[in-house]
């Protein structure tokens, strides 16, 4: 059994925000490829203040490696949020082509019911997913690096295990996924995709902005399961 290289995201955790703007960024998940190698979604939201950009950005992913096939794909606007996404899927319409992803291939979804971990508690989150006929335990928590910043915390990073038979596999640090924000205050699974020995797992994050709003992303980690 192999689950490849998914997420370690460096993070600060901050108490919560409140009384602030948000950014609440949805995602589309445009499945798999027809080889099953890739895979690809899109994050989209509205600016947090009015008048703001609407932005949509396109990720594609080397399911194996949990790392970027390419370098994602971005457009924003002051336009409708609906046009925004259009003008940015025409501009992908190529490389999902290349990368032979049909929207055909999205497999089965697990649905997770969480809450996000917060400052104080244990910031472990458990999920499971049943796949090939055996029932594997996906674990988010966080951990320190052992450093520090110039404010004195701990850096943390978001760690995703993978349990099966009773024994944890540790997932090993991808090199570029996902983009990050340099704080967050909290986290939480939202879904997983699973086509024959393929998972993409999505987690969300939500931390503070450049101006103050609170902003919530989405990442994903993909693995095989062998």
């Amino acid at each position: 059994m192999k689950f490849s290289k998914p997420l370690t995201l460096i993070l600060f955790l901050m108490p919560g925000l409140s009384n602030a703007q948000e950014l609440l960024a949805k995602f589309e998940f445009l499945g798999f490829s027809d080889d099953l190698k890739y895979c690809a979604y899109e994050m989209y939201a509205n600016g947090p203040i009015e008048g703001d950009p609407a932005f949509s950005k396109f990720y594609f992913i080397d399911v194996d490696k949990n790392d970027y096939a390419t370098r994602p794909v971005a457009y924003e606007d002051t336009l409708d949020l609906s046009v925004v996404r259009k003008k940015n899927r025409a501009k992908v319409e190529t490389l999902l082509k290349q990368y032979k992803i049909s929207g055909k291939k999205l497999g089965t979804q697990v649905a997770f019911a969480s809450e996000p971990t917060e400052r104080g508690q244990q910031f472990k989150n458990e999920q499971i997913v049943n796949a090939n006929g055996k029932k594997y335990t996906l674990h988010l928590s966080t951990r320190g690096t052992g450093e520090t910043t110039i404010t004195g915390q701990e850096e943390q990073m978001v760690i995703v295990d993978l349990e099966v038979d009773k024994k944890t596999y540790h997932l090993q640090p991808a090199t570029k996924n996902p983009m990050s924000l340099p704080i967050v205050i909290g986290f939480h699974f939202l879904t997983a995709y699973c086509l024959e020995n393929k998972l993409a797992v999505f987690v969300e994050y939500q931390g503070p902005g450049s101006e103050g709003y609170v902003s919530r992303q989405q990442m994903i980690v993909t693995g095989v399961l062998k």
